[in-house]
């Protein structure tokens, strides 16, 4: 058993790496890549928290999101972040432990009639091109005879709602009405629907056929366990939804 313990101390040991570690992510993912919020965004806070409690020294690029895509699948980095589970990514990239959480509500024009979900009943949702519909998703379609439209991104989808074309939009909860204008580019008056009804995690992904891929996600999951373990994580997620929490009071 003690052999082991050794073997497996000095594999790792092997990994560490001497030169500084280089991950890449968006440009843009409020609030979790933002250049609006301390650390430039919550997942940023986590994955500096991760790699520090695995000393390591990290570099962190920040360019587009396909291009860093695209870049940590032909590994020029470590990995990425953050992104959401899909079966298409998977066939490419591991999937480490969350390291955030989206809580999903629904969004309206402010003129809208829809105040609660039973008032979905035969209306038009709009989901981005590429957006996987869950199981939470496919049960309100079925539910309440949902068309489900596409657009571009999440910024085509507050176009869709404005101009009329859908009636309804997913919006991350820690999003306020104020920032809906300043993050998507858009004029019009909305409403955000009360419920929160999906949960969906979000990842560090390395792709598959990076240098002992596994080897390195076991790595950032151990030390992402560490930093719940000893508290971080929870200071983490307390500074930011103070900071979330002021921004919906400026709303009112």
């Amino acid at each position: 058993m003690k052999g082991s313990f050794l073997a497996l101390a000095f594999c790792l040991s092997l990994i560490t790496n001497a030169e500084p570690v280089a991950v890449v992510t968006g440009d843009s993912y409020f609030p979790f890549i933002s250049d609006d919020l301390p650390e430039k965004g919550w997942s940023n806070a986590v994955i500096k928290a991760v790699f520090a409690q695995m000393g390591e020294e990290l570099v962190i690029d920040v360019v587009p999101w396909s291009r860093g895509f695209k870049w940590a699948l032909e590994n020029k980095y470590l990995g990425t972040y953050p992104y959401v589970y899909s079966d298409v990514r998977n066939e490419s990239f591991l999937y480490s432990d969350p390291i955030n959480y989206i809580s999903v509500k629904l969004f309206v024009a402010q003129d809208s009639s829809i105040t609660k979900l039973a008032d979905l009943k035969s209306k038009r949702m709009c989901l981005p091109i590429g957006y996987t519909i869950s199981d939470t998703i496919g049960s309100l379609k079925q539910k309440y005879s949902l068309k489900i439209n596409r657009a571009a991104d999440n910024k085509g989808c507050f176009g869709h709602v404005e101009k009329g074309w859908s009636d309804v939009g997913l919006i991350n909860d820690h999003i306020s009405k104020g920032r809906i204008g300043l993050i998507y580019g858009v004029t019009g008056e909305f409403r955000i629907l009360p419920e929160v009804y999906d949960t969906i995690p979000l990842y560090f992904i390395i792709s598959r056929t990076y240098p002992e891929a596994y080897t390195q996600l076991e790595r950032f999951n151990q030390a992402l366990a560490q930093t719940k373990e000893n508290g971080l994580m929870e200071t983490i997620s307390q500074r930011y939804m103070k900071v979330l929490a002021d921004d919906q009071i400026a709303d009112k």
